[in-house]
This record gives structure tokens, sequence and C-alpha cells, in this order.
């Protein structure tokens, strides 16, 4: 499962980004399996939908690429 560590989060959609690369071949925030949203003018909210199957990769983009280390593998 992945685990989004909020206090690290910057929101800067990377992992959706990467998500959607690797589920759809585009990189359209509607195809990821990762949603940040943001509230009130400060807050993250960020939800990892149970289509997410990157559980059996060793190492996926949305981890790999994650500019504050924020995604881990759990």
């Amino acid at each position: 499962m992945i685990k989004i560590n909020i206090d690290k989060c910057v929101g800067c959609h990377t992992c959706e980004l990467v998500c959607a690369y690797h589920h759809a071949q585009c990189y359209n925030p509607q195809y990821s399996s990762i949603r940040i949203n943001f509230k009130d003018n400060y807050g993250i909210d960020i939800t990892v939908l149970d289509t997410c199957d990157c559980v059996d990769h060793k190492k996926p983009l949305c981890i790999t690429l994650c500019p504050t280390d924020a995604v881990t593998l759990k």
C-alpha cells in the first residue's frame, strides 16, 4: 500500500501525474490512484484509492520521483 506523509507533502502533484502515466500512459490526474486536494488555505487532503496496484512493484515511480520523500510503500 502506498502511504503519503502529510507532514512532508507539499502538494506538487508529481505522484498523481506519474501514477496516471503508469496506469494510462498520459499525464492526466483523472487516471491516477492518488488524489491530492487542497482544503482551506493551507491543508492538503490526500487519498490513495483502492485501485492502486503498485504494491507489486519494488519501487513505484510515485515514490522514486517524490521531491520531498513524502511517498512510501507500506
